[in-house]
């Protein structure tokens, strides 16, 4: 906001919640700014945790001629027992002969080596044997079982980042100035429509069984943070919401946009504002403006910047 020529004030100075983080103002245009960052790791989900348990679990298996190459693809859906683990991940590390498999690695490639999969519906839990070369043998010490785990996390965050710009946009009532919830989502699932589906819904395909004639619609789901059940308008009060993907002090880089309430009583925001890349609704569609290059503004101005530190 300094950068774009805004005059920033700290008006939460008791850190009592009782007001928002910022005031921001150019000209005779204010508003308020309440910030936050929105990270996996502090709230993890029931997939993530699914993760973790299966992991700590195979950990307690053991193999002195293999370790084990972890790949995960799409989200857990369920506690997996220790008991399906071993039958799956021990039994193959204690049924193969690491020279054979050695051996098959160096002739055919990765993809020979002997795997073990757990699949549900929509995720894959796969072990892969890497045998233990006789120089790490002799290297001795504790040596880690697993590589990994590795792969690709389906599902999208629009859930978490809904209820994060939620949980901030209740905390007040009506303000003297427009309201933007200005969010820093450090999640590698973050996307652009993780950003619609938080503010107008999740994508969902229309259609009617009784009338196939009818072509199906993609039309979204009324659990937005700017849309409620019956396709109502709410949290007024919330002039915008500022997305940032993934800032982080020392590499200042990433996807910003503003995304104004088309709904809100009160979205007179200073002008600096839409300098950002910014979305707003014009006759029902989201028109969209590139904007400034923050990543570069921020890198270009910054007061570090060559300063000889660290």
């Amino acid at each position: 906001m300094l950068r774009l020529g805004c005059d920033v004030r700290v008006t939460d100075t008791d850190n009592t919640d009782k007001t928002p983080d910022f005031l921001a103002g150019h000209g005779d245009q204010n508003c308020h700014i309440e910030a936050t960052t929105i990270d996996p790791a502090d709230n993890p989900s029931a997939e993530d945790r699914n993760l973790e348990d299966a992991v700590a679990k195979i950990k307690t298996l053991d193999s002195s001629d293999f370790q084990l190459r972890l790949i995960v693809e799409g989200r857990i859906s369920r506690t997996l027992s220790k008991n399906e683990l071993e039958d799956k991940f021990g039994k193959l590390l204690v049924g193969n002969d690491p020279d054979e498999v050695r051996r098959g690695i160096r002739e055919m490639g990765d993809e020979s080596a002997p795997y073990a999969e757990i699949r549900g519906r929509n995720w894959c839990l796969r072990g892969e044997l890497q045998p233990i070369s006789d120089a790490q043998k002799v290297e001795g010490g504790s040596r880690e079982l697993l590589i990994g785990p590795m792969g690709s996390y389906s599902g999208d965050a629009s859930r978490e980042v809904r209820e994060g710009v939620l949980k901030k946009a209740k905390k007040y009532d009506r303000l003297d100035a427009p309201l933007i919830v200005a969010v820093n989502v450090l999640d590698i699932r973050f996307d652009r429509e993780t950003e619609n589906s938080a503010l107008f819904g999740k994508e969902q395909v229309r259609y009617s069984p009784n009338h196939p004639e009818i072509p199906a619609q993609l039309v979204r789901k009324p659990d937005g943070v700017f849309i409620q059940g019956g396709h109502k308008p709410r949290y007024t009060r919330l002039a915008g919401v500022i997305f940032f993907d993934g800032f982080v002090p020392h590499n200042p880089r990433g996807s910003v946009c503003l995304y104004v309430n088309p709904f809100g009583y009160n979205t007179a925001l200073p002008q600096p504002l839409y300098e950002l890349p910014h979305a707003k609704g014009v006759d029902g569609r989201l028109n969209r403006v590139e904007g400034v290059d923050v990543g570069f503004l921020l890198d270009a101005k910054s007061p570090f910047k060559n300063s000889g530190q660290p």
